[in-house]
């Protein structure tokens, strides 16, 4: 998928899977506003559950 933004890490020893889409340009949002807010989200989901692994693909 063009343009695809997720992150992947382990949580309990099964895969947890993120994903920034949407169908919709938003006004104001570039690129990289979608790939930090991808990050913080899914770093604190991490932090929280106590996951491991986190990767990001951009």
């Amino acid at each position: 998928m063009p343009g695809s933004m997720t992150a992947t890490a382990q949580c309990g020893g099964e895969a947890a899977n993120y994903a920034a889409v949407g169908t919709q340009d938003i006004p104001g949002v570039d690129v990289a506003a979608r790939q930090r807010m991808l990050k913080l989200f899914a770093q604190d989901e991490v932090r929280r559950r106590g996951c491991t692994g986190l990767r990001f693909h951009f």
